[in-house]
């Protein structure tokens, strides 16, 4: 068995097993990926990785879930190839099932890949020994987690930043303005938390899209087409969720907040040429009269999402 660092790619003729939920490559390819190529199987990774095992060094395949041990640590799901003397030659963190039969079909294996229950995998797992020669394929890009931690550093802190930003500009409105300053900055806090999630996907979007389309033109040797490769967008489910929640609540908060700010207003008896006392009665009017639209809009986007689930679960039954 040997690691090519820098290997080629396989040819995608050959049976391939992917794991479940595979980690996508820059230009969108899935690199981690097993292959009967010939009388090898040959294991790809990130970083260029590929591992080649002889069948005829193979025994058996096993695919275990993730358990505790308890007499040691941490067993996580993976996918191990064994050789004879029952030693582990490769470990794939990660779930793995579809074309593993295939792969191990074309390969002449003689013993089918085995799925471990917990029960069994508890028991067989960790008796197991790793061959001199046992790779770990790299099943994520190098620095993943360092780059999720500032992904989610950096979305968190325009999200602060947008929300921060929009409640002082609700507090700077005038005295005049009465109460509804305090309820013009929470409004506006939350818009600009969604704002800068919002700010924050796009610019990450439009930075991955630059640098795919340079990447993309490089190889081709010509500037490529960036309409294919510059759609980005700033919206993502969870900001459309945060949206729709943030519309429903809304909704009654404004009209019982309309309503009793008039009432309270009203029942001081103070004169309305005071500016707050004024300012209280017209934003306690405008809340009430724009709780229609907004309820209005609410329904909308909870039905055209109770559709969009339901068109794609038709379409995944067609």
């Amino acid at each position: 068995m040997r690691t090519v660092v820098f290997g080629r790619l396989g040819d995608p003729g050959f049976p391939a097993a992917y794991p479940v939920e595979g980690r996508a490559g820059l230009l969108g390819e899935v690199p981690v990926r097993l292959l009967a190529e010939g009388k090898m199987l040959v294991a790809y990774g990130f970083g260029g990785q590929r591992v080649e095992i002889p069948a005829r060094s193979i025994r058996q395949v096993w695919i275990h879930p993730e358990f505790e041990v308890l007499a040691g640590g941490r067993v996580r799901e993976a996918l191990l190839v064994l050789d004879a003397r029952h030693r582990v030659l490769l470990k794939v963190p990660g779930a793995w099932g579809p074309g593993v039969r295939e792969v191990c079909q074309h390969l002449g294996l003689h013993k089918q890949p085995v799925a471990l229950g917990p029960m069994s995998a508890s028991r067989k797992v960790p008796s197991l020994m790793d061959a001199e020669s046992c790779q770990q394929l790299r099943v994520r890009p190098t620095g993943g987690r360092i780059t999720l931690m500032a992904a989610g550093l950096g979305r968190a802190g325009l999200c602060v930043g947008g929300g921060i930003g929009g409640a002082s500009l609700g507090l700077l409105l005038p005295a005049p303005v009465g109460d509804a300053r305090i309820l013009v900055a929470i409004g506006l806090g939350v818009a600009g938390a969604l704002a800068g999630t919002w700010l924050y996907n796009f610019g990450t979007r439009f930075v991955v899209g630059m640098i795919r389309w340079a990447v993309v033109s490089r190889r081709a040797g010509a500037p490529a087409p960036a309409g294919r490769l510059l759609q980005v967008g700033g919206a993502s489910p969870w900001t459309k969720l945060a949206t729709s929640t943030v519309l429903a609540a809304a909704v009654p908060v404004l009209a019982i907040w309309g309503a009793a700010i008039e009432a309270i207003t009203l029942s001081r008896g103070g004169t309305l040429s005071h500016g707050a006392a004024l300012g209280n009665v017209i934003a306690g009017a405008l809340a009430i009269l724009v709780t229609p639209p907004l309820a209005l809009l609410a329904i909308r986007r909870f039905l055209a999402a109770r559709h969009r689930v339901r068109d794609d679960f038709t379409g995944n039954l067609s």
